[in-house]
C-alpha cells in the first residue's frame, strides 16, 4: 500500500514479473529497502524452499580465565579457528562466535549444520573436534556452563551437542532472552580480522566498567557469512553486500528505567560507540568501504538500524547500508512516496 500525491492510499501488486519501470523499481526497492515507500499487506510466493530434515547444534566455550592468562594471542587463536571454519565448512554450516565481555566468564561458539537422511550425514561434532585440535584449542574448550547471550540466539540452557529435527533446531536457537534495553551496531567484512582489530577487540572485552555496571551481556558477535548470499549480484536487490564472509553484530544489553535513558544506559552506549569507532579507526571510525584501503569492510546491515551513523551525514549513513544502490532507491522514493509520508531518522530521502 502506497500513498500518492493526493494522500490517497493505493494498493499495488508487484513482483518479479512486473514490467520494467516504476512497478519493477517498487518491487526491487522492497528487496532490502522496505519501509520507505509503503506498507506490505500481503506476500505471495511462487514456491517455498524445501527445508532440510535435520540439524546438528554444537556449542563450545573458552573461559576468560584461560584467555586472560594467555593474553590477546589466545583470543586471536579462537578468532582464527572461527575464520577457518567459515572458509572450509560446507554451505550447510552456520556459526556464531560470541565474543562476550570478560564479566560473562567465557566466550562461546554456536555451530549448526543441516543435513538430510541418512544419519551418516552427521559430521559436525567430528569436524569441529578436528578444527579444535588444529588450532590447539581442544584442551580448553568446554561445554557452556550458563546462558549464551545475544541476538539472534539467546540459549538459556546450552548443550555441547544436539542432533534434532530441523524445526526443533530453529526453536532451540530462537530465544530472545530477558526483557531489557539494548543497542546494536553492525558491519560486514570481506576478509579476516587484522591484528590491530583483534587487539582492539581484546581491550574492549576486558575493559573494567564503573561499579554497578554489568557487562556480562555486552559482546561482539561474529556470524559466518557468504555461501548462497554471495552468488547474487550486488545490484540484483537493494542490499548490495554480496562479497562478505562475516557479519559483525556489536551488542550491549542492560536494565534501565522503563522510559527514557538513565546514567547506566549512557555507560553501555558509550562503550559500544567507542568500541565500534576504534575497531574502524583506519576507515574513519565506521566500516566505510570508500575509506578502507584494504578493501575489507563493506558497510552495515540495514535491519540493525543505527542512528548514531547519522553523525557522519545521512548520505554516508545510507551508503553504508545500500552502497551504490542508493540512487535507485531515491528514484523509487520520488516515484512512490513523493510526500515523504513514510519516514524515520534513516529513511530514504527524496534527494541526497
Amino acid at each position: 500500500m502506497t500513498v500518492n500525491g493526493n494522500r490517497s492510499t493505493v494498493f499495488n501488486r508487484v513482483g518479479k514479473a512486473s514490467p520494467p519501470g516504476p512497478e519493477q523499481d517498487l518491487f526491487w526497492a522492497h528487496t532490502g529497502g522496505g519501509g520507505n515507500f509503503g506498507v506490505i499487506t500481503r506476500y505471495e510466493f511462487a514456491a517455498l524452499p524445501v527445508a532440510p530434515q535435520f540439524a546438528e547444534i554444537a556449542t563450545w566455550s573458552w573461559s576468560w580465565d584461560v584467555i586472560a592468562r594467555n593474553g590477546v594471542g589466545y583470543l586471536a587463536k579462537i578468532i582464527g579457528f572461527f575464520e577457518y571454519l567459515t572458509r572450509t565448512m560446507p554451505w550447510s554450516f552456520f556459526a556464531l562466535l560470541k565474543l562476550t565481555h570478560q564479566q560473562a566468564g567465557a566466550v562461546s561458539l554456536i555451530a549448526q549444520m543441516t543435513y538430510d537422511a541418512p544419519s551418516e550425514d552427521r559430521t559436525l561434532r567430528a569436524d569441529l573436534r578436528r578444527a579444535l585440535v588444529r588450532f590447539g584449542l581442544d584442551k580448553d574448550a568446554t561445554a557452556p556452563t550458563g546462558p549464551i547471550v545475544g541476538h539472534p540466539a539467546f540459549v538459556a540452557a546450552p548443550q555441547s551437542y544436539q542432533n534434532l529435527r530441523w524445526i526443533e533446531a530453529v526453536q532451540t536457537l530462537d530465544g530472545s532472552g530477558p526483557n531489557q534495553k539494548g543497542k546494536y551496531k553492525s558491519a560486514y567484512m570481506r576478509k579476516d580480522f587484522p591484528d590491530d582489530q583483534i587487539e582492539t577487540i581484546y581491550n574492549y572485552l576486558t575493559w573494567v566498567p564503573p561499579p554497578g555496571i554489568d557487562m556480562s551481556q555486552s559482546l561482539l558477535q561474529v556470524d559466518s557469512y557468504g555461501g548462497k548470499i554471495n552468488t547474487v549480484a550486488p545490484a540484483a536487490t537493494a542490499v548490495p553486500q554480496r562479497s562478505s564472509i562475516y557479519k559483525l553484530q556489536y551488542q550491549t544489553y542492560w536494565q534501565d528505567p522503563l522510559s527514557g535513558n538513565g546514567a547506566d544506559g549512557d555507560v553501555y552506549i558509550g562503550w559500544i560507540d567507542d568500541f565500534y569507532r576504534d575497531v574502524y579507526a583506519a576507515s574513519g571510525g565506521i566500516p566505510d568501504p570508500a575509506k578502507d584501503p584494504t578493501d575489507n569492510v563493506d558497510g552495515c546491515y540495514i535491519n540493525y538500524c543505527d542512528s548514531a551513523l547519522n553523525a557522519y551525514g545521512l548520505p554516508t549513513a545510507l551508503s553504508l547500508y545500500y552502497g551504490g544502490n542508493l540512487p535507485r532507491l531515491v528514484r523509487a522514493k520520488q516515484q512512490w512516496d513523493p510526500l515523504n509520508y513514510f519516514h524515520n531518522a534513516q529513511s530514504i530521502p527524496l534527494k541526497l
